[in-house]
């Protein structure tokens, strides 16, 4: 069994052999370095979106000083499902990205909406007195939503949100959207049903967020 180290230290240790191999090679080459953050990274409550902030700021620091000296792109996974699931005040529509109530005489477009713009304020809150790491992500090019989606089965899933949600979610992003000018790409999850997933407390909603069932089947 491989001993399991903390993100930090693994990045640490490709960026430390990055920099070897440039000394190596006398070269100035740089490989982007990033990785994937959950939004439970984000310090509760996130709303409003401005004023949000990572629960533990040192470890994000660390984590981001490397993302940007490696001229990596801040990469976060968003699930406003899971979002619902665990706060009830959210509505289904909202979540779904249909529509959301006027929060504070502010008219979001959807929870997804709401989750990217807390993502990327707590970045550039945690930034807040160097500018140039700040601009830096909160550049489009440099913000990545690298997993986002609905399930087509458990708690609230079905075929149709499923649909709806993704629909919406790249309609945010697209121009004209409310996320235009935010988020540079956006991958959905995931291509296919993965059955043997373990459960959750979602009534085993994690084996059915594919656009298409395990047979290749797309869903309608």
């Amino acid at each position: 069994m491989h001993n399991k180290k903390p993100i930090i230290e693994c990045l640490k240790d490709v960026h430390d052999a990055m920099v070897l191999l440039q000394q190596a090679a006398m070269s100035t080459f740089t490989i982007p370095m990033s990785t994937p953050l959950s939004a439970n990274a984000l310090q509760d409550p996130t709303f409003p979106p401005y004023k949000a902030t990572f629960k533990e700021t040192v470890i994000m620091k660390q984590i981001l000083d490397i993302v940007y000296s490696t001229t990596g792109p801040f990469m976060v996974n968003i699930y406003p499902y899971f979002d619902k699931l665990q706060n009830s005040q959210i509505e289904l529509d909202c979540a779904l990205g249909v529509k959301c109530p006027i929060i504070n005489n502010h008219q979001y477009a959807s929870q997804f909406e709401i989750d990217v713009l807390a993502s990327r304020n707590a970045t550039t809150n945690l930034y807040k007195a160097q500018v140039g790491k700040a601009d830096y992500f909160s550049t489009k090019d440099n913000f990545y939503v690298t997993e986002t989606g609905w399930p087509s089965c458990g708690t609230s899933g079905s075929n149709a949100n499923l649909i709806t949600y993704n629909t919406n979610a790249i309609r945010d992003v697209e121009t004209n959207g409310a996320l235009e000018d935010i988020v540079g790409k956006v991958f959905l999850f995931e291509a296919h049903d993965e059955k043997n997933k373990k459960p959750e407390p979602c009534n085993n909603c994690q084996g059915c967020f594919g656009l298409m069932y395990e047979n290749g089947t797309i869903k309608t």
